[in-house]
């Protein structure tokens, strides 16, 4: 019997070294907009994403890198991360004056690079009004809705931060995996080792 548990052990330890492996050497995942081509536009629509109503204006498309994105003929320093925007104001003041629910500006992942989007969180604003209910998205989309809302500074600096989640990395996912894994080998482990002293310990006379 304590020769089955011990070649049991070894080939479970076996596995779990092999799952770390796995992931180790596995590639990087893509998280989000580093390297990939983000289009930015402004729009008036029922709701997003749907087609424009009123204005439009598409500010064009960029690789997203360090520093500032330069977006042409928009009013804001657009500076994306990998998994956040930051929006400020250096060129206007008025208000998004609509009769729509929906006015501001949509970053869309043009060639369906980036991993799915699955939320998005306000981290900051210096705007009157504006709440995490302004902030919505899609898979490929992210939409800032600033429907009515003042832009009031004039260059001083008004902005919105965003936050942006993904569906987790295929990496951070085999990381898991390998967790239970382990968890489970040390599980049988310990039942083993109970198994082992239940059968050695004499029964009593």
């Amino acid at each position: 019997m304590k020769l089955d548990n011990k070649i049991y052990l070894q080939k479970a330890h076996l596995l779990c070294a092999c799952a770390a492996v796995l992931v180790l050497g596995a590639p990087p995942a893509q998280a989000g907009f580093n390297g990939q081509t983000i289009q930015m536009t402004e729009y008036e629509a029922a709701t997003p994403p749907g087609p424009p109503t009123g204005s439009f204006e598409d500010f064009g498309n960029q690789v997203v890198g360090p520093g500032l994105e330069p977006y042409i003929e928009t009013g804001w320093s657009v500076d994306i991360s990998d998994t956040e925007i930051l929006l400020t104001d250096h060129a206007f003041t008025f208000a998004f004056a609509t009769s729509f629910p929906y006015f501001g500006d949509t970053f869309f992942d043009v060639f369906s690079t980036v991993d799915t989007i699955t939320g998005v969180t306000l981290l900051g604003t210096s705007i009157p009004g504006m709440t995490a209910s302004n902030v919505t998205f899609d898979a490929d989309h992210v939409y800032l809705n600033f429907a009515n809302l003042p832009i009031t500074t004039n260059g001083a600096g008004d902005f919105v931060h965003v936050g942006v989640q993904f569906v987790p990395e295929p990496a951070s996912a085999s990381l898991a995996a390998f967790g239970a894994i382990a968890v489970a080998g040390l599980a049988r482990k310990r039942s083993l080792r109970r198994q082992g002293l239940a059968i050695d310990k004499p029964a009593n006379s």
